[in-house]
């Protein structure tokens, strides 16, 4: 019985000492020491994508990481994310918040035509998903009726 307690309290020690959490990578991503480049943290942020598939930071980091050095690899990344999580909303959401770093939006039309086709990608895979509802209308609103509301101000001024 002893050996047990002390396998597990040795265990849990061991692994608060030599792995990181969740909150000490994503605190390793948020800043820059003196003569550190961007991308010199790309093990950390893939590390913590392990983690946790979805996290942000992770997520934004990696992007950034390919866009940055122009590998051609963010639709690549995101078509895997979707793949490995088919049954979950969140890659869509993330891949329509990261839009900009997946190609060159030189036309509005095709960036919100593309926004628009995750999103709803995204509520076809998770129709009670709050987030998913509230994200889309936000962008219903934003690029379509917010712009007929200043439209209409502006003449009735």
């Amino acid at each position: 019985m002893r050996k047990q307690i002390l396998l597990y309290f040795s265990i849990i020690i061991f692994s608060t000492v030599f792995g990181q959490t969740i909150q000490e990578l994503e605190y390793d991503l948020s800043y820059y020491k003196r003569g550190e480049e961007y991308g010199d943290k790309i093990d950390k942020a893939k590390k913590l994508q392990e983690l946790d598939p979805f996290n942000y930071s992770a997520v934004q980091y990696i992007c950034r990481y390919y866009d940055n050095r122009d590998i051609d690899s963010v639709t690549i990344f995101f078509d895997n994310l979707i793949a490995n999580y088919p049954n979950n909303s969140e890659p869509y959401l993330l891949r329509s918040e990261l839009l900009y770093l997946e190609q060159d939006n030189s036309e509005r039309d095709d960036y919100n035509r593309l926004k628009l086709k995750y999103l709803k990608a995204a509520l076809e895979v998770g129709s009670l998903d709050t987030i998913v509802i509230t994200k889309l209308a936000k962008f219903y609103y934003k690029d379509f009726i917010l712009p007929l509301e200043k439209e209409k101000k502006w003449v009735l001024s």
